[in-house]
């Protein structure tokens, strides 16, 4: 889990859940503080994929730390899109979301497969 928002900012904190309880760790590299953005478990790669909030930048989890991905082409800055692995075709898939210009609801579909 990263960030959030306590109802007092965003936050830019990061957890693991092993299945019985929540970890904090602290890499050395991190996203910024952030509320609204997806993530999903590219499980071919063993990282996680998060993608938005704002602003619309491209992360990995690897289990130690975070990096920040740099693709040529990307989504457009959103927020509360979906993002699911699709393990058949090894592509994280995203969805949608909202941004603060017309139109408000986006309703295009990207895959991230890693470059």
């Amino acid at each position: 889990m990263f960030g959030g928002n306590d109802g007092n900012g965003w936050l830019g904190d990061t957890w693991e859940w092993n299945g019985t309880t929540w970890t904090r760790r602290n890499p050395a590299a991190s996203p910024t503080a952030r509320s609204g953005h997806a993530m999903a478990y590219d499980s071919a790669r063993g990282v996680t994929v998060l993608f938005g909030g704002f602003p619309n930048d491209t992360w990995e989890w690897n289990g130690a730390t975070w990096t920040q991905r740099s693709p040529a082409i990307s989504p457009s800055v959103r927020f509360d899109h979906a993002m699911a692995y699709d393990s058949a075709r090894s592509v994280t898939v995203l969805f949608g979301g909202q941004n603060d210009v017309s139109p408000y609801y986006l309703n295009d579909t990207w895959e991230w497969d890693g470059t």
